[in-house]
């Protein structure tokens, strides 16, 4: 079974009456002026941009917003916030592994900080130098953010639905059509978005697939496995009576087995290329095993 926890969107216009303000206009004023013309002008106002995202509250109308969107939550529900990027793929790309989310959130008030450290995000200096790089103006990222119920899972990650030339390895399977699920035990999985982050190790699972996404993953499509040595693994903790996130220990066991089946990997691909085939493009796939559910 496949199911998509409940979510909502702030959407890009939230994130730009937020950055707007006029109590935080002076450094984003100051950087558009003068631009970078180094790595320490880079550091230091995109530091500045940072403190008046992150100083100003957000305009009434966001409260609000965010408000009536923690109201469709259930009282027990611990919170998920991502950033998504609102632009171009290549937008999204070469920002997605700065792009860290707010995990184990419950609250308006912690609810409404996880939104201003995103949004924050945009102006931290490693994103604009990321975007300076990949050839992108340094300002000018904009910025959703998905605020989803949290589960609980044994294991999570991402999947690419078409692997490229970037991702592939030197075997033979990885030359022909594959989607590449990238993972690992716990909650941690999704961290770094598609390029995956070198903090958290990660099995790499490749699944053959059809050239047309609407063919869909054979039940006994082929499938390789990298399994990486993974010694812990990111849990929910409420012990202390607060629902926090702590990385424990992975059982002595499992270090070494992957995170998902082959049976899990094809449902995971399966559910990529459905979306593939529906918007007609590649995508990316934040994907999380809570039992048998997917």
């Amino acid at each position: 079974q496949t199911r998509v926890p409940r979510f909502g969107i702030l959407t890009a216009e939230a994130f730009d009456a937020h950055t707007s303000q006029p109590a935080g206009a002076a450094p984003l004023a100051a950087a558009r002026a003068n631009g970078f013309p180094d790595e320490a002008a880079r550091t230091a106002l995109g530091a500045a941009m940072v403190r008046a995202v992150l100083r100003n509250a957000l305009p009434v109308s966001v409260r609000i917003g965010l408000s009536e969107l923690l109201a469709s939550f259930a009282e027990e529900d611990v919170l998920a916030v991502r950033a998504s990027v609102v632009g171009e793929p290549l937008e999204a790309a070469v920002v997605s592994g700065a792009l860290d989310s707010s995990l184990a959130v419950k609250g308006k008030d912690a609810l409404e900080e996880a939104v201003l450290r995103m949004m924050a995000l945009a102006f931290h200096p490693r994103t604009l130098g990321l975007r300076e790089g990949a050839g992108l103006p340094a300002l000018g990222l904009r910025l959703a953010i998905v605020v989803q119920r949290m589960v609980s899972s044994e294991a999570s990650g991402v999947c690419v639905s078409l692997e490229t030339h970037a991702h592939a390895s030197s075997s033979s399977i990885a030359k022909r059509p594959m989607a590449l699920v990238r993972g690992c035990y716990g909650l941690a999985g999704g961290i770094g978005g598609k390029q995956g982050s070198p903090r958290i190790p990660s099995d790499l699972v490749r699944v053959e697939r059809p050239s047309v996404a609407a063919d869909n993953v054979d039940d006994d499509a082929r499938v390789e496995m990298e399994i990486a040595l993974k010694g812990e693994q990111l849990k929910l903790d409420d012990a202390s009576g607060k629902t926090v996130t702590r990385m424990v220990p992975v059982p002595e066991h499992m270090k070494r087995e992957c995170g998902v089946s082959t049976v899990q990997a094809r449902m995971i691909a399966k559910e990529a290329l459905r979306l593939e085939a529906a918007f007609g493009k590649p995508q990316v796939v934040s994907w999380a095993f809570a039992g048998r559910l997917l």
